[in-house]
């Protein structure tokens, strides 16, 4: 079990790091290139949703970045 506990957390942290990729991302891409940005505002959703629902998960597990 502690498997799938260091999995999931790892991948929550791995999620936020690709959102903060995607904030710097569109900060250059905003204005040259509205579709582009326009695809990573889907794809920054998608990531955020999934990482409410991995730290949703780990709550109900009681499981924490601190244990």
């Amino acid at each position: 079990m502690k498997s799938n506990k260091t999995d999931t957390l790892r991948r929550v942290r791995r999620l936020q790091l690709n959102v903060n990729e995607i904030d710097s991302a569109l900060l250059s891409a905003s204005l040259k290139y509205p579709f582009v940005s326009q695809t990573l505002m889907l794809k920054k959703q998608e990531l955020k949703l999934e990482i409410s629902e991995l730290k949703e998960f780990a709550q109900k597990m009681n499981w924490s970045d601190h244990q």
